[in-house]
């Protein structure tokens, strides 16, 4: 019983360690989207007061 339950924490942390990965290697591709619109917004906010 102990060594199902080591398997079950162990398996459960491999899925964390994977799941943190695979959203820190995707997070950035939101990051530019995000900042894409900011930039896009703050460039249109501009150019109107002119």
């Amino acid at each position: 019983m102990l060594g199902l339950n080591d398997n079950d924490k162990t398996l459960s942390r491999s899925f964390f360690k994977e799941w943190l990965e695979k959203l820190q290697q995707e997070s950035w591709q939101l990051e530019l989207i995000i900042s894409g619109f900011a930039l896009y917004g703050v460039y249109n906010s501009h150019s109107r007061q002119f």
